[in-house]
C-alpha cells in the first residue's frame, strides 16, 4: 500500500518542478585510457546539455568521527534535480546559474555517493572540485 496518492505525487513533482531556479550541465565521467607508451591518462569530464536544478549550500551533512568529537564534512552543499535525471556517482556537477542569474565562473562539484530517490525528486550531496578538472 502506497502511503502518497497518485495525485499527490503529481502536485508534490510539479512542486520540485518550479522549485528548482538554478541552472546546472551533469559533467559525464569519462573513463581515462593509455597512451601510445601505455602510460595512463587521466579521466575526463563531458559536459551535458544544461538542465535546472536546485543548489542549497546551506544544507552542508556532517558525520562524526571517532569517539563523536570530530565532525567531517560529507558534503559542501546538496543538490536537488528531476526524478528523470540520469547520473553516475563518478560524474561532476557544473552550476552555471544561481537564482536565474548567470556566474561569472561555474561552481564545480564532485558527486559524493550515489543520488537518492525522493517522491518528487533526486537529492545528490555535492563536495567542491578542488583539482581544478571541469568539462574538456
Amino acid at each position: 500500500m502506497s502511503m502518497l496518492a497518485a495525485d499527490d505525487l503529481v502536485m508534490m513533482r510539479a512542486d520540485q518542478a518550479q522549485s528548482l531556479w538554478d541552472t546546472c550541465r551533469v559533467l559525464a565521467y569519462t573513463p581515462g585510457t593509455t597512451d601510445e607508451y601505455g602510460m595512463p591518462e587521466p579521466a575526463s569530464y563531458v559536459r551535458g546539455d544544461a538542465i535546472s536544478c536546485g543548489l542549497d549550500m546551506t544544507g552542508r551533512r556532517m558525520q562524526s568521527e571517532g569517539m563523536g568529537s570530530t565532525q567531517v564534512s560529507l558534503a559542501d552543499a546538496v543538490l536537488r534535480l528531476a526524478l528523470d535525471t540520469t547520473l553516475d556517482n563518478r560524474d561532476r556537477i557544473e552550476i552555471t546559474d544561481r537564482f536565474g542569474e548567470a556566474l561569472g565562473t561555474p561552481l564545480v562539484y564532485e558527486v559524493v555517493g550515489e543520488p537518492e530517490r525522493g517522491p518528487s525528486g533526486l537529492v545528490v550531496l555535492l563536495k567542491l572540485a578542488t583539482d581544478g578538472q571541469g568539462a574538456a
